[in-house]
């Protein structure tokens, strides 16, 4: 895989997207659950750069549905590794199944914001207008745009 700004982008924005939205999906359990959570937003950014530089290196002709499972189930692993257990900040004998549903919607969202933003980009360096093709979608899909 080569390095370049479009694989640091990919970084930025992973990092991005998973510390938004483990932020929305715990704020969004606590309101549906009652339960009080505070969740590992450090744990999930870094998940989410580590995943967002990895969904590069799958080639634009496999992305296809399965590499997408795929890689949502590494992010899940990794989140759960880099939180210790606890991405939502509650034990696992009080709510499993709550953390494990709100976890599952986590990853789904990440990897579903990744795959608009980067279906048709590799590794590597691009032009300056294709990276500003990136910062307009990244920009939109937080609703700034």
């Amino acid at each position: 895989m080569r390095w370049g700004n479009v694989t640091f982008i990919a970084a930025l924005f992973g990092l991005i997207w998973g510390a938004v939205w483990m932020v929305l999906t715990s704020l969004m359990t606590m309101l549906v659950t009652g339960m009080i959570m505070v969740p590992a937003i450090g744990a999930a950014a870094i998940a989410g750069a580590i995943i967002g530089v990895s969904y590069l290196a799958i080639p634009i002709t496999k992305r296809s549905r399965q590499n997408l499972f795929i890689t949502g189930m590494a992010l899940i692993i990794l989140a759960g590794i880099l939180s210790g257990l606890s991405p939502f900040g509650i034990s696992l004998d009080e709510g499993l199944a709550v953390q494990g549903i709100a976890l599952l919607i986590w990853a789904c969202l990440v990897i579903v914001s990744l795959n608009l933003g980067f279906s048709d980009y590799q590794p590597g360096s691009a032009k300056r207008y294709r990276i500003e093709v990136l910062i307009i979608r990244f920009l939109k899909g937080m609703g700034l745009l």
